[in-house]
């Protein structure tokens, strides 16, 4: 198997949108409190139960655009975070990520991020590689990639791809898609030539030809089926059993240290998650804004289901325990790394809000 990296700056790129003040962040990192230096004491959090001055909250920008299309977009454009804030004397800033999981694990790791949102893959690699955050939320199982070739190709299963060019990035969930993709037809990543490579750089490759296909998000899926593109594999109408999980983790430190601030990101999302089931509207005017079309939407989301779990849906936990088994076979971790995939999650501040807000925001998660 030959391995081509395509490299892209994507830490903290592009602006970086707040709430609140509505300006740029102009530090890195979390500012904390005077004599507060961000090193874990697990009782610091003081009377108001936080100590930080602002949180930085990462998000997969596939687009380059800085748009949030799903259920923290929802929660960030409709007043939810603004509305749970605003008892904080806390800046929230909202951090896109052009690099994907991978560029949002450095960022954490480095504390320029406390909070991220993003796929089931970097997710758990990040903590088995001494990130140390624990998994606060969950997307439910909604995150789908599929195969897709240039206009006028005729492939019509993974195995027509023997040896020719796949393009996706090594270490995210869509890398874990391929993967599994290859393994129903009795093939292995060294049986095409992988070439590692974040989604806008993959679809500008399959473009001009440089690729012969790549592993494309559902957030692009419907724009490229629009242009000609041919689907090999349509994970999102075809093959639930490729379907992903996304979540949000934070830095166990930050958590420890301001706990009013996770309740409050937590109770953002299920206000939202809970506004969007009620309006299904919102889902389609939220996915608009990154361009995209209602009939895209309609493509991709035909149940109006676009929104949220917050808590894990039915076979979530399963599908995150399956992807550190896919890390350690496939030898992107070593399996002295194995962690205990439930002591990860810390389900306290979503039960909380649940019982605050009621059981009617309990029953209404479906997943896709």
């Amino acid at each position: 198997m030959k391995i081509r990296n395509i490299k892209r700056l994507s830490i903290l790129v592009g602006t970086i949108l707040s709430i609140g003040a509505l300006t740029a962040c102009g530090t890195a990192g979390t500012s904390y409190a005077a004599g507060n230096t961000g090193e874990s004491n697990a009782d610091n959090s003081g009377s108001a139960g936080y100590v930080a001055k602002e949180v930085n909250i990462g998000f997969v920008d596939t687009s380059g655009s800085g748009v949030l299309s799903d259920t923290l977009g929802v929660a960030r454009d409709k007043g939810f975070f603004e509305e749970e804030f605003k008892d904080l004397d806390v800046k929230v800033n909202f951090v896109p990520m052009t690099g994907a999981g991978p560029a949002i694990n450095e960022a954490l790791a480095s504390g320029d991020l406390d909070i991220a949102e993003y796929g089931d893959v970097p997710l758990v690699n990040g903590q088995a590689n001494g990130i140390d955050t624990r998994l606060i939320t969950f997307a439910g199982l909604d995150n789908a990639g599929s195969l897709v070739s240039a206009p006028g190709t005729d492939y019509k299963s993974i195995s027509d791809l023997k040896g020719k060019t796949i393009a996706t990035m090594r270490g995210a969930f869509m890398h874990k898609v391929l993967t599994n993709m290859l393994a129903a037809e009795g093939l292995t990543i060294n049986d095409i030539e992988f070439v590692n490579a974040n989604m806008q750089d993959s679809v500008t490759m399959l473009q001009t030809g440089s690729v012969d296909a790549i592993i494309a998000s559902s957030a692009l899926l419907s724009k490229l089926v629009n242009q000609g593109y041919n689907v090999v594999i349509d994970v999102v109408n075809d093959h639930p059993e490729y379907i992903a999980s996304n979540g949000s983790a934070a830095r166990r430190v930050f958590i420890e240290e301001n706990p009013a601030i996770i309740k409050a990101y937590v109770r953002a999302l299920i206000r939202a998650a809970k506004y969007e089931y009620d309006n299904p509207e919102v889902q389609i005017e939220q996915f608009k804004t990154s361009g995209e079309s209602e009939e895209s939407f309609k493509y991709l989301y035909p149940e109006n289901n676009h929104y949220y779990s917050v808590a894990p849906v039915e076979g979530e936990v399963e599908n995150f325990k399956d992807t550190l088994k896919f890390l350690i076979d496939n030898e992107l971790l070593t399996a002295d790394k194995e962690f205990n995939i439930d002591d990860w999650i810390d389900s306290s501040f979503y039960e909380e809000a649940f019982e605050e807000l009621g059981d009617e925001y309990r029953v209404i998660y479906t997943g896709r």
